[in-house]
């Protein structure tokens, strides 16, 4: 049964997700930046618009703005709270019926027409979102008024109401969470548009990959042409200014880089985050064959770019290889976050992100879909030797070396057979190995959780190659321990009770309180104690290869992280493996017993805890537990005195987990799979008018 969670509680996950990215622009112009008149985005001048407002109608019926009074004539009482929904329909039924008056007073034959209209019905009865088992209930959401029913993948545009001005925090954070629901679900976004109703002072916010930008409030009565261009305006505009990307065409199922389309097979990846790289990963079809393009949001700051490094890259064997890259355009520009940013007067650190787009082969499945044992061991090998000739011959650290990032693809040996290798992925935290970059480096953490090295979690050491491969290791007793088998998952384990559980840490551990946890399980004695014997009895063979490692890397080791580097670790890794390898019998794979063997889908634990992993991040920010489990509430009461909210958001809590979650661990990024492979016929919004017009739908 899904649990209910209050708005209240989820203050903390979006608080700890945009960070200080809450900014303020002190400005009105910041509103005509992102809602500009003119024929390719606001089809009508607000100002000509009041005027023909303003005046009475030839049947008689009184304008619709007092001049003299300066007021909008039969405004809704905003002032009041409401907590059953009425005053949210009468504002949207409001802004709609101001929409429909002002498309009468155009005499030409192109009149403008609203594309959208404002609907409160979701205030009281909630947008459910599948993919989170989740229930938002924002005010009021822009829509197409075809639409019979509206799921997240068909919001345009969201608006929040408030009594009073004392609200605002509250209602900010509100809208935070709404437009992540967006983001996570709308592969095409760019950013989201919110609007901010307290009483009569309106405002309107930008959620984009560097967080949330607001304008200056202005009063709707006093400043009616500014209530027309946000409120009315937003109905009204085309895609583009409504935050959608124009090179993602889900009606044919493309995504352009450099003006070549690329058919989309799926999205494997989707981060539903509101700051940060937003990443979204598409299975496209090259040349034939699968590859992927990589959809992001990169920090403009930092030194060494991902499609910089994979460039140098080039031809290393078992590293993911780039076929294009593009940084996108809009209206000329860049697409970039400092245009929203550069309105903000208060001295800020915020990165400035850019919209970038990478093409990358060949497609890979994630490494514990290994077929045997056999596989799984090349896999390592394969992984540790690319490893290896990216740090060696071309001075590339990855510094991520992770679950995700570990994959197996299809490869071809001179008789054109077909096998699978490792294949390593993802440079978005990789470095060139220069003395400024290591300086730059130093003290900064970076990789997922369960697998980043003692010494990186402690803060005690820069990070280096060594730091990597004991990650390799990490993710080799992850295996061992969370999977039975080929294609199956371990059922029955009570991992939060095990000792791999002190490896992902609890919601609030910081790293180095992790680190030391970690520490104490890779002990001689502790280790096999503690983890070697949590190994699933398909993998007991296995658990030589897996002290002999940590013999390798703990035998000289100290927590102050002043050890010598040992320059032969790749090949001492390698000769383990290897040695592992050679040692399989024939007749190696066993029958594993039908009470061992996972559901089919790999729904599992172990995958939800590692979703819930930190990725600390050093390109802007340090983000705390990408995790899909907050605070848990029975009680739907927000006891802040708003009654226009009685928002019991429901799900999103530890028992509801996406089913789907196991078959897209994030192949690309870091961050949150977004459900596995899912066709782009399932993400499409439902058929209407402007479909037919193969306008994006999503």
């Amino acid at each position: 049964m899904a649990r209910r969670e209050t708005h209240k509680n989820i203050d903390s996950y979006v608080d700890e997700e945009i960070g200080d990215a809450m900014l303020k622009t002190g400005s009105i112009d910041f509103i005509t930046h992102k809602i500009p008149h003119h024929d390719d985005a606001l089809p009508f001048s607000p100002e000509v618009m009041l005027d023909a407002l303003s005046v009475q109608s030839e049947d008689g019926t009184s304008s619709a703005y007092d001049s003299e009074n300066k007021k909008w004539r039969n405004w809704p009482a905003t002032d009041k709270g409401c907590s059953n929904g009425d005053i949210e329909h009468q504002v949207a039924a409001y802004i709609n019926a101001i929409a429909n008056t002002a498309v009468t007073h155009f005499k030409q034959d192109n009149a403008p027409e609203a594309r959208f209209q404002w609907d409160g019905s979701y205030a009281v009865n909630g947008i459910w979102d599948e993919r989170t088992n989740c229930k938002r209930k924002p005010d009021l959401v822009a829509r197409e008024p075809e639409a019979e029913a509206v799921d997240w993948t068909r919001v345009r545009a969201l608006f929040e109401l408030k009594c009073h001005k004392r609200y605002r925090t509250d209602a900010l954070k509100e809208l935070a969470s709404h437009a992540r629901m967006v983001f996570g679900n709308q592969v095409n976004r760019r950013f989201v548009l919110a609007v901010l109703l307290t009483d009569t002072a309106m405002t309107l916010t930008v959620f984009n990959r560097s967080g949330a930008v607001t304008s200056k409030d202005f009063d709707v009565h006093k400043n009616p042409d500014l209530f027309l261009r946000v409120a009315v305006g937003i109905l009204f505009l085309p895609d583009e200014y409504l935050g959608y990307d124009n090179t993602i065409d889900l009606v044919k199922n493309e995504i352009r880089v450099n003006g070549k389309a690329y058919p989309i097979d799926s999205v494997i990846y989707q981060e539903p985050s509101l700051r940060g790289r937003g990443t979204v990963c598409f299975r496209v079809v090259i040349d034939g064959g699968f590859g992927v393009v990589k959809d992001g949001w990169v920090d403009k700051s930092r030194t060494d770019k991902e499609w910089s490094l994979l460039e140098e890259a080039e031809g290393v064997e078992n590293v993911a290889q780039m076929v294009d890259h593009e940084i996108l355009q809009f209206q000329g520009a860049a697409d970039s976050t400092e245009k929203d940013l550069s309105f903000v007067k208060k001295s800020h650190d915020i990165e400035i992100r850019t919209h970038v787009r990478l093409v990358v082969t060949p497609y890979g499945t994630p490494i514990y879909n290994f077929k045997d044992k056999r596989e799984l061991l090349q896999a390592f090998i394969d992984i540790v030797k690319a490893h290896r000739d990216l740090y060696k011959n071309k001075k590339i650290l990855h510094r991520d070396m992770s679950l995700r990032n570990m994959l197996l693809a299809e490869s071809y040996d001179s008789l054109l057979e077909s096998y699978r290798r490792g294949l390593l992925i993802d440079l978005d935290f990789a470095i060139r190995m220069s003395d400024l970059a290591r300086h730059l480096a130093k003290g900064l953490r970076t990789g997922t959780t369960p697998f980043m090295a003692i010494h990186i979690l402690l803060g005690t050491a820069t990070h280096d190659a060594d730091h990597d491969l004991e990650s390799v290791f990490y993710v080799f007793c992850w295996i061992c321990i969370t999977r039975a088998g080929p294609g199956r998952t371990r059922k029955d384990f009570a991992f939060e009770k095990s000792h791999l559980s002190w490896w992902v840490g609890e919601p609030l551990d910081r790293p180095n309180s992790i680190g030391a946890k970690k520490f104490a399980t890779i002990q001689a004695d502790s280790f096999k104690t503690w983890i070697l014997n949590e190994f699933h009895p398909y993998f007991h063979g296995l658990r030589t290869c897996a002290m002999s490692l940590r013999d390798i890397l703990f035998s000289n080791f100290n927590l102050s992280g002043d050890v010598s580097r040992n320059p032969n670790l790749h090949e001492d890794f390698i000769k383990v493996f290897q040695t592992a390898l050679d040692d399989l019998p024939s007749d190696d794979e066993e029958n594993v017993s039908s009470d061992d063997e996972g559901n089919g889908d790999e729904t599992n634990i172990f995958d939800r805890y590692l979703h819930q992993a930190r990725n600390l991040l050093d390109d802007g920010q340090t983000t705390g537990l990408k995790r899909k489990v907050s605070v848990m509430s029975d009680d739907d009461d927000d006891g802040d005195g708003d009654d226009y909210d009685s928002d019991n958001e429901e799900g999103c809590g530890a028992d509801n987990w996406r089913g789907e979650s196991h078959q897209s661990e994030d192949l690309f990024d870091g961050g949150s799979p977004s459900g596995g492979l899912r066709s782009i016929g399932s993400m499409r919004s439902h058929s209407s008018k402007e479909s037919e017009n193969k306008r994006l739908r999503l």
